[in-house]
């Protein structure tokens, strides 16, 4: 159901570029529930919006686990859509209830080789609770997706710290922007 909420809220934001069924790998039921988690192979969520694609990634795993099952996966998706999508920026979320301080630190770096060839990844890793904080804004105020987009630019801008560190910069992002964000009435 995680999978499922995650993709719900980010319909809420509704300027969703193609057919929604498109934005999520987990089949519904007749009742527009989830019958099953994603299956492997690919990314969880994908959202394509008119100047940039945010690919979302969405686990319960955690502690040292999240390395070994996340931490490859989640890049290779990610520039397999940056190859889909050329034309545009592509962004990646990884949530999960905490971040392991390994996976931070891959995705900060955020480089994948093909070959001898670097591609350079933007992934950034969010706690459940600061994606929760995030999506609560819009009970305050609706935002688009260049609101959420800024909010990602960001989080991103102070990746060049240690990954303990980076993980509290993105919290406070989170905090910040979400108080800026409201306070533009």
């Amino acid at each position: 159901y995680l999978e499922w909420a995650v993709w719900r809220s980010f319909l809420a934001i509704n300027e969703i570029v193609g057919p929604v069924h498109k934005t999520r790998r987990f089949p519904l039921d007749q009742d527009f529930l989830p019958r099953n988690t994603a299956p492997g192979g690919g990314s969880d969520l994908i959202f394509e919006f008119e100047s940039y694609v945010l690919v979302v990634e969405v686990t319960l795993t955690t502690s040292h686990r999240q390395m070994a099952v996340e931490s490859e996966p989640v890049r290779r998706h990610t520039v397999q859509y940056k190859e889909s999508y050329p034309e545009k920026d592509v962004y990646c979320l990884f949530i999960a209830p905490s971040v392991d301080n390994n996976v931070a630190e891959t995705f900060r770096i955020g480089v994948w080789y093909k070959l001898d060839d670097e591609e350079f990844v933007n992934i950034i890793p969010m706690s459940l609770n600061d994606y929760i904080n995030t999506f609560e804004t819009l009970r305050e105020k609706r935002f688009k997706n260049g609101d959420l987009r800024s909010l990602l630019d960001r989080c991103l801008a102070s990746r060049n710290v240690r990954a303990p560190q980076w993980k509290q910069s993105i919290s406070k992002e989170v905090t910040e922007w979400k108080k800026r964000f409201v306070a533009k009435a």
